[in-house]
């Protein structure tokens, strides 16, 4: 799946979540990222799932909260190499991960890590552990879609 992150209004970018990105991020920074990744994925799912399934009233920004929780203790490195990776996988001339992070101004983890994050949910979760999310998300009206991302 190929998804445009939107930074801002001048700035912007694809990631591609397809497996390519694994190769690549193992050529270039020398182990597998899935041992560490696909737990940590799970993880952060099944804490909205219980959060969304225990409770009548949900705060998104519970949701979001228990989740970073879990992320915190990924190194901010590892993160930043395996969106790297995505927009790798996306556009091949992409320069190396330190030059193209330089190349932006500006660059909202805050916004970017979120959005790459359910996109790779979206590929290397299971379907059901998604489409359950997704479920709960829809009953409580909160979307997983942001102004800034779109879907090609």
């Amino acid at each position: 799946m190929i998804r445009e992150i939107k930074i801002d209004k001048d700035n912007k970018f694809e990631i591609n979540t397809s497996y390519g990105w694994l190769y690549t991020y193992k050529e270039h920074f020398g182990e597998d990222i899935l041992p560490e990744i696909v737990p940590l994925m799970e993880s952060a799912i099944g804490i909205a799932a219980d959060i969304f399934e225990n409770n009548d009233a949900v705060d998104a920004r519970d949701v979001i909260s228990e989740i970073a929780g879990t992320i915190a203790g990924t190194e901010a490195t590892t993160l930043t190499n395996v969106i790297w990776a995505l927009a790798k996988n996306a556009n091949d001339d992409l320069p190396n991960a330190r030059e193209w992070y330089n190349s932006f101004e500006t660059f909202p983890m805050d916004k970017v890590i979120p959005e790459a994050f359910w996109a790779l949910c979206e590929s290397t979760v299971s379907q059901k552990k998604v489409k359950s999310l997704k479920e709960q998300i829809k009953r409580f009206k909160i979307t997983t879609e942001t102004p800034s991302t779109s879907t090609k």
